[in-house]
């Protein structure tokens, strides 16, 4: 079967046959083939996707701000209160003190005067009496002689 072989064409990258085939299909969307000659193609890890007609020979990072789990076709927004580096499996909730709309790579700290639980979409002002620096999670009684 060696000889056989010399007329046979190798699947470029990004595609992939069975033996016998008697052509090359494209690797499907969230997977890849990165070597030619491939037999089957490899699922994009987590954090990672892959979307394209032709076949792709790698999967590209997810954007900050967005996530993914694995063999997928696209990215997903991070959800309101939270956020993500590139290439993220999942989405990090936004700490105290700051907020997210989504899709964000990053927190947004709360303003003086302003607080915020974890995981929050948006920062809420103090009470009469009690204040809060930049980036609080909660708001402070004044002290006396302050208000």
């Amino acid at each position: 079967s060696g000889a056989a072989s010399v007329n046979c064409t190798a699947c470029g990258l990004g595609t992939y046959s069975g033996a016998g085939a008697s052509s090359c299909d494209a690797c499907e969307n969230g997977t890849y083939a990165a070597v030619l000659s491939s037999a089957s193609c490899s699922e994009c890890a987590s954090g990672k996707y892959s979307r394209s007609r032709t076949g792709q020979a790698s999967c590209d990072d997810c954007a900050a701000g967005r996530s993914s789990g694995s063999r997928a076709s696209k990215c997903t927004d991070c959800e309101v209160g939270k956020w993500s580096d590139t290439g993220a499996v999942v989405c990090e909730s936004c700490v105290g003190g700051r907020f997210s709309l989504g899709g964000t790579a990053n927190c947004t700290a709360c303003a003086e005067g302003k607080y915020s639980g974890a995981g929050a979409s948006a920062c809420s002002g103090c009470e009469a009496g009690k204040h809060a620096g930049p980036a609080s999670s909660a708001c402070e009684k004044c002290e006396s002689g302050t208000f």
